[in-house]
């Protein structure tokens, strides 16, 4: 028998058993599965994460300190960022995804391995919802303020010109020249 109603969808965003990496110039942040924060030199980090699974931001930077011979598999969340919001800037670094989708930025390193957890949770709350067209803002104030790239349900307002050579826009029309100067002769 086919129940009435269907069950209502959890709430709840389970993210991965792995461990969340934040590397800079001096050590490597890692905040382990159990919930313990660690600051390691990056030949221990890349140690302990060598053919393992690892949250990070920014993966060609974190293997870049940690050594290019480092094997590891990365959950990167600007690869998140960019599948959830595509045409969406913002800065790559876990400061410029906190401004980007309205969340408190990390206030020392330490912190940092902890908002990777908040950004992968708001990306992956904003990939659940039904309608997530609401734009974010190109200045940083979070969700909903701010302009969207291309959206029919929220045009941009300054759409760029359409056409283009002699009539004045950016874009050549049909059989017009890329430089303006005039009409395909055939």
């Amino acid at each position: 028998m086919i129940p009435e109603t269907a069950p209502a969808p959890s709430t709840t965003i389970t993210l991965p058993d792995i461990p969340a990496l934040c590397v800079n110039a001096r050590a490597a942040y890692m905040l382990s599965n159990d919930g313990e924060l660690k600051t390691l030199p990056h030949a221990q980090a890349a140690a302990l994460i060598h053919k393992k699974p690892v949250l990070v931001c920014h993966a060609p930077f974190c293997r870049a300190r940690l050594g290019n011979d480092v094997q590891f598999a990365t959950f990167d969340v600007l690869e998140l960022f960019a599948f959830v919001h595509p045409a969406t800037f913002s800065t790559p670094t876990i400061n410029g995804l906190c401004k980007t989708l309205g969340l408190a930025k990390p206030t020392s390193l330490d912190d940092a391995p902890m908002s990777l957890l908040d950004i992968t949770r708001a990306l992956l709350g904003d990939l659940r919802q039904e309608n997530f067209k609401r734009p974010l803002s190109l200045e940083g104030g979070g969700r909903g303020d701010g302009v969207e790239s291309y959206n029919t349900e929220h045009p941009h307002p300054n759409p760029p010109p359409q056409g283009g050579g002699e009539k004045g826009g950016t874009l050549p029309l049909k059989g017009e020249r890329a430089y303006g100067a005039g009409k395909i002769e055939k």
